[in-house]
């Protein structure tokens, strides 16, 4: 008995110094002090955009807004926006600091992580594999950059995982708050993201099935948890109708709010699959994470024997869901990585299937030495593919010219020297996004997305809706126009500013 707990401080003291060492490792506390730089900014400064206007506008929480105003004065909504609320309350205690926003999203990640450890837990029942599997999943590029990027889509995945793992905690001791706290995360996560009920439904579906056949998980309580799965559904349900009809009424079509299809017409459909089974791939993992990931699936048919029914027949219908999901948004494939962040459910619950196969098969194999020496290894060689990713991912911030500006931390306060107030408008050159630059700049406005080449007219517009300044961020941006403007009433590197 000594031994036994000796061993399991050992193993928990051992991975909690290989977190903390990946921490370091991947310098992630010096990119949570970064603006929302790198892969995907314009999701990134979308998040962003939504707490900073409610840290001005007055806390409404339903009536969320973006600094971009060129549709509805930039009322609109995405996801249920809970953590942009948490950080402008954040914002509203300490002040505005990036590190702030990406923090918040990064403790939901870690949260995630924990919720893994225990689920992995409780169906291996072994301290080294649990906490391997939980690591693995902190060695996954898409998870370590997205999860403290802003964007709903880790958020959402970590908060089904929290759900599960109430679930269990149901499961064992039948208490029905502890279901209901089940139900809130799960609600919480379709909210987010209404895609990352898969989980939720996947894991019923198999409660229905085994029900039915009357297994030896018959004693699962099925009828009890009807009135919490209606609850679920309803809430997400009226959201969705909410959202649609807020960004309806406000003339709000940014945001994605249906399906992309791979039926739609696209020249791209060759280029997209190709590019998710190679690059996006190298996106969840290191290649041979993958294809462990690839035996996982192999091994799937034979879980429901050997291994543990429910555990198998969840992994199936994630199976299922993650190919209807992918057809259905498969446009979005083309340049949106995250969107496959959904899979990494399938990947935990596959894996969880074949290491409850080996356990039943091989019950001595998980024990050998040289097998949890290769776990490690393969945990380090994902750790060094993160660190390259990461790299280029921030490199991608050159893309941009506008992405510059959100680390220069004097601009700032060099236009609010010369007058240009956070309630003032300001029309922006060049900038394609909706709000990089109104990000960086921390004030709203106008920008050239959804408008191309500003003419005289449309500044015209521009100034009606409340424009009262030019800024200029190339110096050989509209020059012409700009002379029309007269005398610019500031000069900061190369930005300048006009009043209009």
């Amino acid at each position: 008995m000594q031994k036994a707990k000796y061993d399991s401080l050992f193993t928990y003291l051992f991975f909690l110094v290989f977190a903390v060492l990946l921490l370091f490792y991947y310098d992630y506390f010096t990119l949570l002090g970064l603006p929302p730089v790198g892969t995907h900014i314009w999701r990134q400064t979308d998040s962003l955009s939504f707490a900073w206007c409610y840290w001005k506008n007055g806390m409404d929480f339903f009536h969320p807004q973006i600094l971009n105003r060129s549709y509805g004065n930039g009322f609109a909504v995405s996801e249920f926006p809970v953590l942009q609320y948490i950080i402008a309350m954040l914002y509203s205690v300490f002040g505005f600091h990036w590190w702030i926003s990406k923090t918040v999203y990064a403790l939901v990640f870690f949260s995630g992580l924990l919720a893994i450890f225990r689920i992995s837990k409780y169906y291996i029942k072994d301290l080294f594999w649990a906490s391997f599997i939980a690591i693995l999943f902190f060695t996954a590029p898409a998870l370590v950059f997205y999860g403290s990027s802003c964007i709903p889509d880790v958020a959402a995945l970590s908060f089904s995982f929290i759900g599960f793992s109430f679930y269990l905690d149901f499961r064992t001791g039948n208490r029905k708050i502890v279901l209901w706290a089940s139900m809130f995360f799960f609600c919480l996560s379709g909210l987010m993201k209404m895609t990352y009920l898969i989980l939720f439904l996947a894991s019923f579906a198999s409660v229905i099935i085994l029900s039915i056949r009357n297994t030896s998980d018959r004693k699962i309580p099925f009828s009890g948890i009807l009135i919490c799965l209606f609850c679920v559904i309803a809430i997400n349900s009226l959201w969705y109708w909410w959202s649609n009809h807020y960004n309806n009424i406000n003339e709000h079509i940014y945001f994605l709010n249906k399906t992309n299809p791979i039926w739609y017409e696209s020249n791209e459909k060759a280029y997209i699959f190709k590019r998710t089974i190679t690059e996006w791939a190298l996106r969840f993992f290191a290649a041979p994470t993958n294809y462990l990931f690839l035996i996982s699936l192999l091994i799937l048919p034979f879980g429901y024997r050997k291994g543990n029914k429910y555990v198998c027949l969840t992994s199936l219908f994630l199976l299922i869901a993650c190919i209807l999901y992918y057809l259905l948004w498969y446009l979005q494939f083309l340049v949106h990585d995250y969107y496959t962040i959904l899979f990494y459910s399938l990947y935990l619950f596959s894996f969880l299937n074949l290491f409850l196969f080996i356990k039943k098969t091989f019950p001595k194999l998980l024990n050998y030495n040289w097998l949890k020496l290769a776990a490690i290894l393969l945990l380090v060689t994902n750790a060094m593919h993160v660190k390259k990713d990461l790299q280029i991912r921030y490199e991608e911030a050159n893309l941009y010219p506008a992405d510059k500006y959100l680390l220069d931390e004097e601009l700032v306060p060099y236009i609010r020297s010369i007058g240009i107030k956070e309630t003032d408008y300001v029309v922006v050159s060049t900038d394609g996004s909706p709000q990089i630059i109104l990000c960086a700049l921390q004030t709203p406005g106008f920008t050239e997305f959804h408008t191309g080449t500003y003419t005289a007219e449309s500044i015209g517009e521009m100034k009606r809706k409340g424009a009262k300044y030019f800024i200029s961020i190339e110096k050989d941006a509209y020059i012409e126009m700009r002379r029309a403007f007269g005398k610019p009433i500031g000069q900061y590197k190369e930005v300048t500013i006009y009043k209009l």
